[in-house]
């Protein structure tokens, strides 16, 4: 069966793969963040960081991806999800080898400025995504739940999917945005 994915008709098979794909991006994307936190200190002690420096690591990640994050989901619609999710992505990937490969602090900070712009253009797509891929209502209220609790962090580290309950809640407000629309 095929499906269409921005336009484009996708076989199943390519369906299932373009969505582990793209939730594959959205783990690394909240990931990137938290492995950083825990690295701080052995990033303090390599790079020569002072404390009141330090901040900067965790920081300049936040504040481009804050900042930057309706503007990602601007270009998304004008340019295309799917364009806008791998330019996104490219650039998150490439400023992560740059941070990587860091020897200095500017050159961590700056790698980190542009990881958020990278992820402020990947993030806003990954859901859009999801939701263009769902075959009916009951996926797209399944995805929205399933995005939710993964994008918690006491969320994301249950074992268990979202309660029946939660996804009927969420398909019964997304069919009554629907009929206010």
């Amino acid at each position: 069966m095929l499906r269409s994915i921005n336009g484009l008709a996708a076989p199943d098979g390519q369906r299932t793969l373009a969505l582990w794909t793209v939730l594959a991006a959205q783990l690394m994307l909240q990931m990137d963040f938290l492995i950083v936190i825990v690295a701080l200190p052995r990033i303090q002690s390599d790079l020569g960081f002072s404390a009141l420096a330090l901040s900067w690591v965790p920081n300049a990640f936040g504040l481009a991806f804050g900042g930057l994050l309706l503007l990602g989901g601007r270009l998304g619609d004008l340019m295309g999800q799917v364009r806008a999710f791998r330019t996104g992505l490219s650039i998150f990937v490439l400023a992560s080898l740059a941070g990587g490969l860091a020897e200095t602090p500017a050159i961590l900070i700056a790698a980190r400025i542009f990881q958020g712009i990278g992820a402020a253009l990947t993030g806003p797509s990954v859901l859009a995504l999801v939701m263009a891929m769902a075959r009916d209502d009951s996926e797209r209220a399944k995805g929205c739940c399933q995005s939710n609790r993964n994008s918690s962090p006491i969320g994301g580290a249950l074992p268990f999917p979202a309660k029946p309950q939660a996804i009927r809640d969420c398909h019964s407000a997304s069919a009554a945005e629907r009929r206010i629309l």
